[in-house]
């Protein structure tokens, strides 16, 4: 079984016959199948749609959409299975919290919502910058009329290494906001830490709440200093490449 991705534009009102040609003549310029002898269709190739969708309220006190229930990306992001388990584990919070834990339903829907369409949004880009890249070697309309080019990436405020006596603080426009977290296998409002760089606010690093983290940046410390602290809470490595992830967004800068 060999499956085609075309334009939906040049299958629509085609009847059974003209989608087996269609199919065919696609099959015939597969470089992949140049060598191969094509035999006869054993039935007639079926046609759907498999654009990226999603739906608007994925959960309510009553209901909750999970995997292509809830969104489809792309088949050529080959991610749907990963995304499939991921929103299990987290409509699993969310039911849990709404059960045991009412008092926390309304945090636990907006968190399942936010992660959904926050996850739709990453294939949504990631997979139209793939599009790009092929559109450059590949021009046809079914590449370009999906391409676009991700901006670039967010640059460092200042140049990595520092010296160990540099002076570190939270950016002015970090701030720790109530949040709908995940915790202990349920959703509840705790204190995360949010800046426009990060995708997406933190609440824990490898199971270490970020409040403990960043008390020790509540006034400027040296940078040698404060990774020793980390590194009291965290692995080194860690520790590390968390100073790292904040300093390249902008949520660390120098005092």
């Amino acid at each position: 079984m060999v499956s085609l991705f075309t334009r939906p534009e040049e299958l629509r009102s085609k009847a059974a016959s003209q989608v087996d040609e269609i199919y065919q003549a696609l099959m015939a310029v597969l470089p992949e199948l140049k060598d191969c002898h094509l035999g006869e269709l054993l039935r007639h190739p079926v046609s759907c749609e498999a654009s990226s969708s999603a739906v608007e309220d994925p959960i309510s006190t009553n209901h909750v959409c999970v995997g292509d229930a809830s969104m489809t990306v792309d088949p050529l992001a080959s991610q749907g299975v990963h995304l499939a388990m991921t929103s299990g584990l987290q409509a699993a919070a969310a039911v849990h919290t709404l059960l045991d834990h009412p008092q926390d339903g309304a945090h636990a829907m907006s968190f399942y919502v936010d992660r959904q369409q926050e996850r739709r949004r990453l294939y949504v880009e990631r997979t139209a910058e793939m599009y790009w890249q092929v559109a450059q070697r590949r021009p046809s309309l079914f590449w370009t009329e999906r391409a676009e080019k991700r901006p670039e990436p967010v640059q460092p405020i200042s140049v990595m290494p520092l010296d160990p006596e540099d002076l570190i603080q939270l950016c002015h426009q970090s701030a720790l906001r109530p949040t709908p977290i995940l915790d202990d296998g349920r959703i509840r409002c705790g204190p995360a830490l949010h800046h426009p760089n990060l995708p997406r606010p933190i609440a824990y690093v490898h199971g270490v709440p970020i409040t403990q983290l960043l008390a020790s940046v509540a006034d400027p410390l040296s940078y040698g200093q404060l990774l020793a602290n980390w590194q009291a809470l965290l692995p080194g490595p860690i520790a590390h490449q968390t100073f790292h992830s904040l300093w390249t967004a902008g949520t660390l800068v120098r005092a």
